[in-house]
């Protein structure tokens, strides 16, 4: 895939949450009602019913986890969402799904044999996902194809938080 400009909207949710989580160790402070209190980052799980095996090159493909709010969009093609506005034509509907339906989590473990991710991320976030009446669903994708590399799951049936904060 040839570069391109992405737009930061859909990793706001984790950028915040990584920036709460490492505040602490740098040596400055950041100033920002958008970033959240550590007491509120909590760890979650989903586990996949349906992966898809991966193929080709020895060397790995990375993945990200994109939750995704079925109202607004399906994950057709989530990387035309993640191009800029200065790349596509800009229009307000391209712009919502990014910032009100898409959200990318990048850093996450995976366990092949479980076929469960788990991930750190702010509790207002997952628990407005969670309320939208099984609106919002959670899908593996592969960042070399762009393709979906899982089956889509509801938010509110397959993601279930484990009782752990980031503080504890």
């Amino acid at each position: 895939m040839p570069a391109l400009t992405q737009s930061t909207a859909p990793f706001a949710a984790q950028m915040s949450t990584l920036a709460a989580i490492w505040s602490g160790f740098l040596p400055f402070t950041i100033l920002s009602p958008d970033i959240p209190p550590a007491s509120t980052i909590r760890k979650y799980k989903v586990h996949f019913e349906d992966v898809m095996p991966c193929y080709g090159s020895s060397v790995l493909p990375v993945f990200i986890l994109a939750f995704l709010d079925g109202r607004i969009m399906m994950p057709n093609d989530i990387r035309t969402y993640l191009l800029d506005d200065e790349t596509v034509p800009h229009t307000a509907s391209a712009a919502e799904k990014r910032a009100r339906g898409l959200r990318i989590v990048d850093t996450w473990q995976y366990d092949g044999k479980k076929q469960l991710a788990t991930f750190w991320l702010r509790e207002d976030v997952m628990q407005q996902m969670m309320a939208a009446e099984g609106h919002w669903m959670v899908q593996m994708f592969r960042t070399d194809t762009w393709g979906f590399h899982s089956s889509h799951e509801v938010v509110k049936n397959a993601v279930k938080d484990l009782g752990f904060r980031w503080i504890d």
